[in-house]
């Protein structure tokens, strides 16, 4: 099987523009490779159903199908080799709260968008035939973090259904929370949110859409957020965390946060055009709020290289 990983090469910032490009106007996008590195999963969940009869009630099982993001990342060796993480949340590979350990589902539908413009549907095995989870799957080990990443660097390499050629961001293109401000990342920047808010995406293709919101909490190194649960009872959540303020909706879990690049049309030499940044990861909406908590990049980071040893 064929696959293709499309590197990026980071630019180092310069610590100011240069006198040519002060009153040049930046624009902000978000380039193929963030987009397209986004990929849609799907969970099903079983449910009791209770049938109700005139004189006796049943209960059944149900299938009930969920959606969610995911996306990918890689880290690349000197020696030429890589490893490839699928990241997304804890909640969307199996069932967990804040108060219960993750339990893993048998596997995720993934819908890779692929450089051929063709949807291509995999199913990711999560667990084996004895119900123990697979060595390729990696959860935060702290309760609290909403984050898996799955290995899925020889998953890619053995499939032998199709020549899957998938995008991927460069680990070192996710910046730390207490390093954003070196990257002029400020409280109140516009961010986008890509994913498939309501399962949604452009059918054809399976391409995510994209929303916008703000940096609406301060860039500090740990928020604790009060939560109530479904039960009546209180937790919080603590740690790098960031809220933002915009309408961002079930299916958005487990999508990159991405601050857009800003690029300078009049530097030819690109030197000064920046790529974008993943800055954290979806996880819910906070009540009663109108804010989305984004757990930081940081979190990703953790994993990523402590599994590519």
């Amino acid at each position: 099987m064929k696959f293709i990983l499309t590197i990026w090469l980071a630019l180092a910032l310069s610590l100011a523009y240069s006198q040519d490009f002060t009153n040049s106007k930046p624009q902000g996008q978000v380039d193929d490779i963030t987009y397209l590195s986004t990929v849609k999963i799907t969970k099903s969940n079983i449910v009791k159903i209770k049938i109700k009869g005139k004189n006796k009630s049943l209960a059944k099982d149900s299938v009930i199908s969920s959606t969610g993001t995911g996306f990918f990342v890689y880290k690349q060796f000197p020696s030429g080799d890589y490893k490839v993480f699928l990241v997304t949340n804890k909640h969307m590979v199996g069932q967990w709260s804040l108060i219960d350990t993750l339990k893993l589902d048998k596997d995720i539908k993934v819908n890779f968008y692929t450089k051929s413009k063709e949807a291509r549907i995999e199913i990711v095995p999560l667990i084996n035939a004895q119900g123990v989870p697979l060595s390729t799957v990696h959860a935060y080990p702290n309760q609290l973090i909403d984050i898996v990443v799955i290995d899925v660097t020889d998953f890619l390499r053995q499939s032998s259904n199709f020549n899957l050629d998938v995008y991927a961001t460069e680990i070192s293109l996710l910046p730390s929370l207490m390093n954003l401000s070196g990257f002029n990342i400020f409280t109140g920047d516009q961010v986008f949110v890509i994913g498939y808010p309501a399962g949604i995406g452009t059918v054809t293709l399976s391409m995510p859409l994209i929303k916008s919101a703000v940096i609406s909490s301060p860039m500090v190194n740990t928020l604790d957020l009060p939560i109530m649960l479904a039960n009546n009872q209180t937790t919080s959540i603590y740690g790098k965390l960031i809220l933002l303020d915009g309408y961002i909706v079930g299916g958005n879990s487990g999508g990159p946060v991405v601050v857009p690049r800003r690029r300078y049309p009049e530097d030819k030499s690109n030197i000064h055009n920046e790529k974008n940044r993943i800055i954290g990861i979806v996880s819910s909406v906070y009540t009663n709020t109108g804010l989305t908590i984004v757990y930081a990049a940081d979190y990703i980071k953790d994993l990523v290289n402590k599994y590519s040893q």
